[in-house]
């Protein structure tokens, strides 16, 4: 029986005391279970080997502009090339090789837990595997990926405000736009009318740019948070971690 995999993510702020996830400006993570630990899994991401449990956390390209988001990580192209030197056939993410219950014979699950990082869990069901010479090297392990590319935030602030804040009114909308972010999944938006906030909104993706409507004419104040949402990997649980807010800028609705 495999025991259940727990997962504890901790940023680090540069007197390496716990800090929030937008963004640290180091990365340490505590309870990257290796099960079982004498066992050596050498895998290949993306064409790039590791060895489990070595090169940890692994440091892998997979996009080209380093604003990762989950279509990469549903495409990403893991595969087994050893267990304990032992050379295994055609058992990868993309391989296609169903086990006799319709799973995937490599199990693959992902959950982003900050600042460019996703904790993997690859689960062999070798048991299950189609070729008989794979059937004696089932594992489950988990590891944290850090994708090559993604820039922490201005600073290196784990809370840095969004910056080159920007808005525009034209065909009754208010466009607001800001500089990427290649952590957030989301932007909030705040508008004020001298003192008093009118509109709040949040938008569904982490683009950079939201349109608001609805407003009555007058001269009115906008500001921008990003917003980054990790998960457990073994739960629903979820926290959101919300940046510090940009500067106003000004937009005039006529």
């Amino acid at each position: 029986i495999v025991p259940r995999l727990q997962v504890k993510v901790l940023y680090l702020d540069a007197n390496n005391q716990p800090t929030g996830a937008l963004c640290a400006g180091a990365f340490a993570a505590e309870g990257d279970d290796i099960i079982p630990a004498q066992d050596t899994i050498v895998i290949s991401v993306e064409g790039t080997q590791y060895t489990l449990g070595k090169d940890t956390p692994l440091l892998v390209d997979v996009t080209g502009d380093g604003l990762v988001n989950d279509a990469d990580m549903r495409k990403i192209n893991i595969k087994i090339v050893s267990v304990n030197g032992n050379k295994l056939t055609n058992v990868g993410t993309q391989s296609g090789v169903l086990d006799n219950q319709d799973r995937t014979v490599l199990e693959y699950n992902y959950v982003k837990v900050g600042c460019g990082h996703y904790a993997v869990r690859l689960h062999y069901h070798a048991g299950d595997d189609p070729v008989a010479a794979n059937r004696s090297y089932e594992f489950e392990r988990i590891n944290t990926f850090k994708i090559k590319g993604a820039k922490l935030a201005s600073g290196g602030s784990k809370s840095a405000a969004p910056t080159s804040v920007k808005a525009t009114y034209s065909n009754k909308k208010v466009k607001v736009t800001c500089a990427k972010m290649p952590n957030a999944d989301s932007f909030a938006v705040q508008v004020y009318k001298g003192s008093k906030k009118v509109k709040s909104i949040t938008t569904k993706t982490g683009k950079p740019s939201m349109s608001i409507s609805g407003l009555s004419k007058g001269t009115y104040k906008v500001r921008v948070a990003a917003r980054e949402v990790t998960k457990d990997l073994n739960s629903d649980e979820t926290t959101t971690y919300t940046s510090k807010w940009s500067n106003y800028v000004t937009v005039k609705v006529k």
